[in-house]
This record gives structure tokens, sequence and C-alpha cells, in this order.
């Protein structure tokens, strides 16, 4: 008896291991192990929810997101040498690959059940290639402010520095005074990476990001080298930047305006801002004083309160933030939720946490390329720029 309650017992531990194990299909597709490249890899547009794919050629210390067309999807990651899960949950899944990875199964499913569907998704994996030093120098956590800030005049390649007191949505350029330096900023929290190049590199940064990260190396095979660089961030504050108490412009800039005048009663108003929310209540955004407040930020102003005067929700012009994957016809991975129509023109940022994929017919009137951003368009599909 004692003996059958033991076996009882075990028999219960190895079926809740075996849940903890997640997915593991047994179809391969394609039967073919992919080779990654830095930036966006399109897997397959052939995937069903019940196989596997392989992938290989992954840099050490390099930020992996795998992601599936279809939203609901659920990942598991596999290490195909022993079949040791690595990661696993909901579309899109994003893990820091370490070299004793080595070749990636990506097991796609309809959920966390390891439901399994005979219709076709794309698959992809992003990689941001980056260096992942060790060593932190200076040894401190040091505090921005706005304008040029060295952080050390003795830094190495093959040392980092962490940096605290960004405010949000501030453009922030990274540099060193070696120009081959290449850098590699990342989220001290969980040290994804955010950027990577040749110095200089910019970010615009979020307030989710927190203290960052910055790499510093003599070329992108993560060299070190032995020998004095300065390293300086240059903090620009997009709501401040017309200086002067916190208001966005300097109060001189206004001397002598009219006291009945419109603007010097916005000027005079609340917030920690110079200017009291009710009165631009309604104000037409193709006025000149609308492109001084933008929102957020310190200034006074919720963004979503007069999102009509966010820049990147004015009518004609169509921001690809890449907030929830890389399908272009998903609203959300647009700033302000607004798919563009024939009559916009659409920016696409380096930055954004997906790259756009085109995956239906569409017409835009001009497509912005940043530096460093991608976009695919799908086999079979027709993407229509009528503009200049």
């Amino acid at each position: 008896m004692p003996v059958k309650k033991l076996f009882f017992i075990i028999l219960i531990i190895k079926c809740h291991t075996a849940l903890l194990c997640q997915c593991d299909n047994t179809i391969q597709y394609p039967t073919t192990t992919l080779g990654v490249v830095c930036d966006l890899n399109n897997i397959t547009n052939f995937q069903y929810a019940g196989d596997f794919n392989l992938t290989t050629g992954f840099v050490d210390q390099s930020y992996l997101t795998f992601s599936s067309s279809v939203s609901t999807d659920y990942i598991t990651l596999r290490k195909a040498s022993d079949n040791a899960v690595i990661a696993h949950g909901t579309n899109p899944l994003s893990i820091l690959y370490l070299a004793s990875h080595g070749a990636i199964e990506m097991h796609i499913n309809t959920n966390v059940s390891c439901g399994v569907q005979n219709v076709i998704r794309s698959t992809y994996v992003n990689v941001a290639c980056g260096c992942n030093n060790t060593l932190q120098f200076p040894a401190i956590i040091v505090t921005i402010s706005e304008g040029v800030n060295t952080i050390s005049a003795v830094q190495f390649a093959g040392d980092f520095n962490l940096t605290t007191g960004y405010q949000d949505e501030a453009v922030c350029n990274f540099a060193s005074s070696n120009s081959g330096d290449y850098l590699t900023i990342r989220k001290a929290s969980d040290n994804a990476i955010l950027a990577y190049g040749v110095t200089p590199v910019t970010i615009e940064y979020q307030a989710s990001m927190g203290n960052l990260e910055m790499h510093i190396n003599k070329d992108n095979s993560c060299g070190t080298e032995n020998e004095d660089r300065i390293s300086t961030i240059t903090h620009t504050n997009s709501y401040l930047c017309f200086g002067g108490n916190n208001d966005g412009f300097a109060q001189s800039s206004i001397t002598g305006v009219n006291p009945s005048d419109p603007i010097s009663t916005i000027y005079f108003g609340g917030n920690n801002d110079g200017f009291a929310q009710s009165s631009i209540t309604g104000l037409n955004p193709s006025d000149p004083i609308a492109t001084i407040y933008f929102g957020g930020g310190n200034d006074g102003f919720d963004k979503d309160i007069i999102i009509n005067l966010n820049p990147n929700c004015i009518d004609d012009v169509i921001r690809w933030s890449g907030n929830i994957s890389n399908a272009w016809e998903n609203d959300g991975n647009w700033d302000c939720g607004l798919m563009p129509s024939p009559t916009d023109e659409v920016i696409i940022s380096a930055f954004a946490r997906f790259q756009p994929v085109v995956n239906a017919n569409d017409e835009i009137k001009k497509l912005i390329m940043n530096n460093g951003s991608s976009i695919i368009i799908n086999t079979g599909v027709l993407f229509l720029l009528n503009g200049l």
C-alpha cells in the first residue's frame, strides 16, 4: 500500500513537470534550417499552428523577438541540441540570446494547451545584434541633465556605463570620441537592446526604458581596447527645447505682447507650464502656437486630451510605432491608432519594436524610411505609392 501511494505521488509530479515544458511539436516546417541575419528575418509565410521551425546563426548576447502574424498564437522556444525549453509565452516572445542556446526551435500553437490549426500564418524573428560588456565604468550610476553630458573621459572599449535621469520622450544621442567605435544601448532592467551601431547612436527615450547602459566596443565584433576615449550623452527634451521656465519657451520671447491678446492669457495660465489647459480647448491645429504644445512630459497637458495637436497624429503624416507586432494592417501598430490612407505620408522609424510587414494590398501617398528601418512586402501583395 505505501508503495502505491509513492507511485501515485511520483506520477503527479511527472505530469506537472510535463505541463511546465509547454509545447513540443513534431512537424518541422520549413524542413531546412534558416540562417538569420541582424534585423528582421521572415522565417516562412506558410507556418501552421502545430509546426516548429529551426533557426541558427544568432550572435551571442543579441536580443531576439519571435513573432507570428496571428496575434493570439502561443510560442515555445527550445534548444535544438537537447530540446530544453528556453522560454514560452504569448506572441510575441523575446529573449536574450546566449551562445549556449545554439540553434533554436520555434514551436507555434494556438494556445497554451498546444492547440493546432491548419491555417497559414507568417513567422518572424527580429535579431537585435549588439555587444554586452561585463565591466561597468564609471562604477556609479551617472545622472544626466539637459544638454551634453560627459559620462567619462577615460572610457575603454569593452566597458559599459550606466545612466539615469532621462525625461520621457526626450531625444538622446550616445557618442564616443573614437569615430569607429560600435555602441550598444540596453535597458538596465532586462538587458534588452534598444539600439546599436557605429557612433553616434540616437534613440527617442520612453519612460518604460528605465536606466540605460551604453556598451562601447572597438567594432561590431565586440572588440576591446585599453585606450581612453570620451563617452557622451546629449539629452534634448523635445517639450522643453524652446528654453526657459519649464514651459516650452523663454518668457522673454513674448515680451511686448498686448495683454488683451489671447496668447498672453494662455501663457500666464497654470499647470507648471504657463498655460491653462482650458484656454487651448478647440485650438485650431493649423495655428502656429499649436506646434509648441505637443502634450505630455511636464507641460501640463495629457497627450490624450489634445491628441489632435500631436505631430504624430496630424491628418496627412502617420508614424509606424510597431508596438504590438509587425502586421501593417493592425491599427495598434500605428501612433494614435490611425491607419494610413491613400492620401497619407508614412514614416517608419528604426526604433520601432517591430518593423512592418505588409500582408494585404494597400495604397499610401509617400513612404519615408528612417535610417536603419525596414519594410517587407509579402509576395503577391500590391503596395502602391501614389505621391512623390
